[in-house]
C-alpha cells in the first residue's frame, strides 16, 4: 500500500489507514512511503483510510492485481478497496490525497485609508464572502483546487474606483489566473496546495468645482461651459449669482474645462487652485480642484459730429486709439454716431 500527496513533497503529514485480513491492523503513511502487508491463503481483503490529513482530499485510489493484470476499482466515498486475495500473489494499492489551496485578498487605496470593501469568491463550496479593510488581507483557506471567480464589490457609491488588480500564483508551473479591472474580477486558477493573492488597488474619486465671477458684478448673463476627460462630457451654465458647479465624483486623470466666449464679454482670468490649467487639469485621486473663471463686460464708445450751422456736409476726420485698438473714421453733421464696437476697459 503507498500514498502520494498533490502537490508531492509532503513528508510531514500522516495519513492514517486500517488493513482487514486475519484481524485489524494500523498503520501510517507520509507522501510516497508504502507499507507490505502479508496473507496466506485465499481471503477477503479491505484497505480502509481511517485519518485524513489536514487540508487534504482523497481524490484518487485503487489497486492492481500483478499475477492477473487486472485493475481493482477503490470506493473513493468511503476511501477504502476490498478484494478476494490469493496467497502468493502481489497486488498493489495506492491512495492519491490532493492538497487543498488558498486565496488572499489583499486592499489598498489611493490616498490611504481606513476604508473597507466588500468581496465574494465563488467556486466550490462558495460563496465565500469578506469584509477587508484598506491596508489589510483576509485569506480563504482549505479550497479545493479548481477555478474561482473572486469580484469586489462596486466602490463607486463609496467614492473610490478600481484602478489596478493583480494576482500572484505561488505555484508558477500550473494555471495562470487571470484579471479584469473594468468588472472588478480576477478569474482564479487554483492549483493543489497553492495560494493565490490578488491584491486590488481602489483610488478615492476627485471633484472639479467650476465658479464664475463678473465684473460688474451681479450680471444676470449665463456663461456656458463644458467639463471633458476620462469619458466624461458635462455641459452647465453658470451665472455670477450661481452656486458653484460641481462636477461629482471623477476618476483620476486629465479634464478641461472649456467656455465659449459671448459678445460684449471677454475672460480675464481662469484658474484653478492647484495651478493646472483650466484646459488641463490633472486630478489627483481624492483632489478637489476648484477653478473661478472671471469675466468682464465690455464697453463702447461713440462719437457723434454736430456742426453750425445745422446739416453741414462737411467730412471731419476722426482717430480712436487705445490699447489695441487704433480705429480712423470720417463723420458729417448728419451721419449716424460712429460706433467702435466692443471694447476692453481701459484708457482711450
Amino acid at each position: 500500500v503507498e500514498k502520494f500527496t498533490d502537490p508531492p513533497g509532503d513528508t510531514v503529514t500522516d495519513f492514517g489507514f486500517t488493513f482487514e485480513w486475519d484481524g485489524p491492523e494500523q498503520f501510517a503513511l507520509k507522501d510516497q512511503e508504502y507499507y507490505v502487508l502479508g496473507i496466506e491463503g485465499t481471503a477477503p481483503v479491505t484497505v480502509t483510510e481511517t485519518t485524513i490529513g489536514a487540508g487534504y482530499d482523497l481524490t484518487d485510489l485503487g489497486c492492481y492485481d500483478f499475477v492477473n493484470n487486472t485493475p481493482i476499482a477503490g470506493d473513493l466515498v468511503n476511501g477504502s478497496v476490498a478484494f478476494e486475495a490469493v496467497g502468493g500473489d502481489l497486488y498493489y494499492c495506492a491512495f492519491v490525497y490532493t492538497a487543498r489551496g488558498s486565496v488572499t485578498i489583499a486592499k489598498s487605496t489611493t490616498p490611504s485609508s481606513g476604508d473597507s470593501f466588500g468581496f465574494s469568491l465563488a467556486g466550490a463550496g462558495g460563496p465565500y464572502e469578506r469584509s477587508v479593510a484598506a491596508g489589510t488581507q483576509s485569506t480563504v483557506d482549505s479550497l479545493k483546487p479548481g477555478v474561482y471567480v473572486l469580484s469586489e464589490a462596486d466602490p463607486w457609491p463609496a467614492g473610490y474606483s478600481l484602478a489596478d488588480l493583480n494576482c500572484v500564483d505561488s505555484d508558477s508551473t500550473g494555471a495562470v489566473s487571470s484579471v479584469d479591472v473594468i468588472s472588478r474580477t480576477a478569474t482564479i486558477q487554483l492549483d493543489p496546495g497553492e495560494n493565490v493573492s490578488c491584491t486590488f488597488d481602489n483610488e478615492r474619486a476627485g471633484r472639479i468645482i467650476v465658479d464664475k465671477a463678473t465684473t460688474p458684478s451681479g450680471s444676470t448673463q449665463s456663461f456656458d461651459f463644458t467639463l471633458l476627460g476620462e469619458g466624461e462630457n458635462q455641459a452647465f451654465s453658470l451665472q455670477d449669482a450661481s452656486p458653484p458647479y460641481d462636477s461629482g465624483q471623477l476618476v483620476a486623470g486629465t479634464y478641461s474645462v472649456y467656455e465659449p466666449r459671448i459678445e460684449g464679454w471677454e475672460t480675464v482670468s481662469a484658474t484653478c487652485d492647484d495651478g493646472s490649467s483650466p484646459s488641463s487639469i490633472d486630478l489627483q485621486p481624492g483632489e478637489t480642484v476648484t477653478c473661478v473663471f472671471t469675466n468682464e463686460q465690455q464697453g463702447k464708445i461713440l462719437v457723434d459730429k454736430v456742426t453750425d450751422p445745422a446739416g453741414s456736409d462737411q467730412p471731419f476726420n476722426f482717430t480712436l486709439s487705445g490699447t489695441n485698438v487704433d480705429q480712423a473714421f470720417t463723420l458729417t453733421d448728419a451721419d449716424a454716431a460712429y460706433d467702435s464696437g466692443y471694447l476692453s476697459a481701459g484708457t482711450y
